[in-house]
């Protein structure tokens, strides 16, 4: 019995070894032949950059960028490990910002058509390309658009990790709290100064595991102690101990910009950190997210400063299957066309188009306009009403005066003041499906489109409306959407902190947000079935200015008023 009990041991180690050096094997990196290139493949090893070794790896990642795309090679390959990205004009634009010389909030002086930025990586023009960058990580130095494609045609991004080696905002404990200032203590990781900026603070409450706004305010600062700042503001005393969180941006460029795109897939994309948007899609086609994660690097709760997408003006299919949202200052995503201010022309069939937006410009600061043969609806300014719509006969984009002339199949109406001109042929068909946001600030989702499924995600924790579904007068988004379905999702405590929250509603709201909110069927063929709405407040779900809206197989608990009818008709609630 006693060998048999040996023998049993030491096959049992012997498996155990064997297993650990099966895990040793994996752990080794890969031969650098497979990185080397081909007739088809660019390695960016083959260009100088060199991983892991805390170089500035810029200048070879661009000759192996522009060596692909020049070249028409079919994939560009970033092996595993970690790149340093920086650019001395991207630095000193970050450490301006960040101290205060840009002004208390940057976004007026970087969020502008004319503003010379840096790019990171620049795929201009890149067509049937894979880039290949599983296990890559990509840290970038100094404020800039960390991936730029502009005018590519097929293109995958795969595997990259974006983020930054002096985020964008700093994170701090709340040490003191006295009258009328309170005192922070950043970790080394956030260098800190006097005059530093915070056009945005929230804070960590760490015994309810969620972030949080309001309680506390930014104001001028004194440095009192090393990395220790007393700010000269209000912050309530049962916040001490608490996790301060300073956001120094609001909109930049995007961690990766999709400009006049078609078919581009981002798949096992992780975005960690960023002074300004995670992706933003402007004037595309097809744009296919699977597996993209926008979280914060581990020990953080901050992800990017703003929305963690946004796309706008694009066409054909928007997908996000399997997808991770977290921490990030804004919104998971904002789908959307802008409405247009109208400019009489030299008769009564021809304009000029402006954003009704027109001092925030768009949100890739190119120009947005139709496409002859669009279709454009003229709507009521004050309700978002549709009037009648015009098909575009010719169009001359003019960059410099950022708008668009126009000569349409119809006379525009002698007073057109009260009207507004929006594109219905730029708007995508979108599923969600699989995807989680968490604990983030203001809503999930903004649905201004029409044909959407938004099904099997789990929403927990936002500050705001889960999901909001409508147009908004106020920032210039459209349209109204219509056959919008929202199924089999989870809804878990959202809008309890109530930055964001629209209309009351914590988990769904349907309605358009206008000076004259009465018109009853601007929203048309939603569908709310099947889905699990947990928290607490007064209302779960607001239906405003909708026609023929199903309701059913819902679980909603803890709410006052579950589901909230206005200005709505035909609504079946089951």
């Amino acid at each position: 019995m006693k060998s048999c009990l040996v023998l049993h041991m030491k096959r049992c180690i012997g498996i155990i070894l064997f297993v650990l050096g099966l895990g040793c094997a994996a752990e080794k990196p890969a031969p650098a032949e497979k990185y080397m290139s081909d007739k088809d493949t660019i390695s960016v090893l083959e260009h100088g950059a060199k991983p892991d070794t805390g170089e500035n790896c810029a200048d070879a990642l661009r000759r192996a960028v522009a060596a692909c795309v020049k070249g028409g090679a079919k994939r560009l390959l970033i092996p595993p490990g970690q790149y340093i990205l920086r650019d001395d004009k991207a630095v000193k634009l970050q450490d301006d910002a960040i101290a205060g010389r840009l002004g208390g909030n940057p976004q007026d002086v970087v969020y502008r058509p004319n503003f010379d930025y840096v790019k990171g990586l620049d795929f201009a023009g890149a067509d049937n390309l894979v880039i290949e960058a599983t296990g890559a990580e990509l840290i970038c130095d100094g404020w800039m658009e960390s991936v730029s494609l502009l005018d590519c045609r097929n293109v995958t991004l795969k595997g990259l990790t974006i983020d930054y080696r002096r985020p964008p905002f700093s994170v701090g404990t709340i040490i003191a709290v006295g009258d009328g200032s309170y005192d922070v203590k950043f970790s080394d990781e956030f260098p800190v100064c006097p005059d530093i900026i915070m056009p945005r603070i929230m804070w960590w409450d760490h015994r309810a595991e969620r972030i949080r706004s309001g309680g506390i305010s930014g104001g001028p600062s004194d440095l009192i102690a090393p990395q220790t700042l007393r700010i000269r503001a209000k912050c309530n005393p049962d916040m001490a101990g608490m996790e301060a969180i300073f956001w120094h941006s609001f909109h930049f460029r995007p961690a990766i910009l999709i400009q006049h795109c078609e078919n581009i897939a981002v798949s096992d994309v992780t975005i960690r950190s960023h002074a300004g948007m995670g992706i933003v899609g402007h004037r595309s086609a097809n744009i296919a997210m699977n597996e993209l994660r926008v979280i914060p690097r581990p020990g953080l709760h901050i992800s990017t400063n703003t929305d963690a997408t946004h796309f706008i003006s694009c066409r054909g299919l928007i997908t996000f299957e399997n997808c991770r949202f977290e921490g990030q200052g804004d919104d998971s995503t904002n789908i959307h066309v802008y409405y247009f201010r109208i400019e009489k022309g030299a008769d009564p069939k021809s304009c000029a188009l402006r954003l009704d937006r027109s001092e925030l410009g768009t949100h890739s600061q190119y120009l947005d306009h139709p496409e002859p043969g669009d279709t454009l609806e003229l709507v009521e300014r004050r309700t978002l009403k549709p009037v009648r719509a015009y098909k575009v006969i010719s169009v001359s984009p003019d960059e410099a005066q950022f708008c668009s002339y126009l000569a349409l199949d119809g006379e525009l109406p002698a007073d057109t003041s009260p009207f507004m001109l929006v594109n219905t042929s730029a708007l995508p068909r979108v599923r969600i499906r699989g995807c989680d946001f968490r604990n983030h600030r203001a809503r999930a989702l903004l649905i201004k489109t029409r044909d959407v499924v938004i099904e099997d995600c789990v929403f927990d924790g936002i500050t705001g409306t889960a999901i909001q579904v409508g147009a908004e007068a106020d920032w210039g988004e459209g349209v109204p959407p219509s056959d919008v379905t929202i199924r089999n999702n989870r809804i878990l405590n959202c809008g309890e902190d109530g930055d964001g929250r629209i209309k009351g509603a914590h988990a769904i709201m349907v309605g358009v947000l206008a000076d004259n909110s009465s018109v009853k069927d601007l929203i048309r063929r939603i569908t709310i079935a099947d889905n699990l709405i947990q928290g607490k407040g007064a209302r779960a779900i607001y239906i405003g200015n909708a026609a023929d809206v199903v309701i059913r197989g819902n679980r909603i608990e803890g709410y006052k008023e579950p589901v909230h009818i206005q200005n709505s008709e035909a609504v079946d609630m089951q």
